[in-house]
């Protein structure tokens, strides 16, 4: 009788586990779903004003790093030659943030783009987290890293970006 008992909380005890691992997954999926959905719920559109902040440098926090005024030129200027997007003056008045962390190769006579991660994010987004670049990862709407041996180039990036943002 006692090996019955242990066999029926045997399996109690197992159905309980598998209900557990089974919510597990569920509560998962749904916060998954979620992030997901609050991400794409941000509608791009053509004509939309965006601003353009790259840094050089640490990763673990954008706010210790230089400002690298050379690719955010390239990046305006290929916003400007596409003409999808405005380039906006300011934070304030722009309705997204292409955010790029930007690696170069060391110890060389010209600049070689190694590493890039861009970010597009809601300017609130980009203003409240500055500092936290894992926090500013999560609340992307949309990222890219690029890597290269010889030379990343940003319009390859920005393709991406547009390409995403402009799908319907």
């Amino acid at each position: 009788m006692s090996l019955m008992l242990r066999f029926r909380l045997g399996s109690h005890e197992c159905l309980k586990m598998n209900a557990m691992r089974i919510l597990g997954y569920f509560l998962f999926t749904m916060t998954a779903v979620a992030i997901v959905t609050a991400q794409s719920t941000f509608p791009f559109h053509p004509q939309q004003s965006v601003y353009i902040v790259a840094v050089q440098g640490n990763l673990g926090d954008p706010s210790l790093s230089a400002l690298d005024l050379a690719a955010e030129k390239e990046i305006r200027d290929g916003f400007t030659k596409r003409a999808t997007f405005n380039v906006a003056p300011s934070l304030s008045k722009a309705d997204f943030v292409f955010f790029c962390v930007t690696e170069y190769k060391p110890n060389v006579k010209a600049r070689v783009l190694l590493n890039v991660l861009a970010l597009a994010l809601k300017p609130d987004d980009f203003q409240n987290n500055r500092a936290d670049l894992i926090k500013l990862r999560d609340l992307a709407l949309w990222q890219s890293t690029r890597s290269a041996k010889v030379k990343v180039k940003f319009k390859s990036v920005m393709e991406d970006f547009h390409e995403f943002a402009l799908k319907k």
